[in-house]
């Protein structure tokens, strides 16, 4: 990809494109065993436009830099920094997402949290019923260590 082609997909208007044309990225898979510019790669080809994506029915337009604009269901839209709650884990989603590769996706990991619980509880990134939860019940809000529960979701 050129980088012209990555300026035009930074400028991609939110209100110009349909939800159903984004790539959902919970659903994105990437193999830890390779080198890291082959797993950007992977990334890149899965999701298409890496600035707007979807976590659901929700619109998301990365910024780095801790910003994010979304998208609900009924087309209104918000750009804001993600939580305080959201922010106070960075450290740890810092560590383990260097642990695990992906250092590069810190700010995508804090909207994929402020999407699913704003920073809150002691599951912040509702893990408990995913496959790399091993320690605590899968159950809805089950695992009740955020540490361990940012651990899991980094990993999904």
């Amino acid at each position: 990809m050129t980088a012209e082609e990555y300026r035009n997909y930074l400028e991609t208007d939110f209100g110009d494109v349909d939800l159903k044309e984004l790539k959902d990225i919970r659903k994105i898979r990437i193999d830890r065993n390779k080198t890291k510019e082959k797993r950007i790669a992977q990334y890149l080809r899965q999701v298409g436009n890496p600035y707007l994506v979807c976590i659901g029915n929700v619109k998301v337009k990365i910024r780095f830099g801790g910003f994010l604009c979304m998208t609900g269901g009924d087309n209104s839209s918000t750009v804001s920094s993600v939580s305080a709650e959201v922010e106070a884990y960075e450290p740890l989603i810092r560590q383990y997402a260097n642990q695990y590769g992906i250092g590069e996706y810190v700010e995508l990991i804090k909207a994929i949290m402020m999407q699913e619980s704003g920073g809150r509880g002691l599951d912040p990134m509702q893990c408990s019923e995913g496959s790399f939860n091993t320690k605590y019940p899968k159950q809805p809000n089950g695992i009740t260590d955020p540490e361990y529960s940012i651990s899991c979701g980094v990993q999904e």
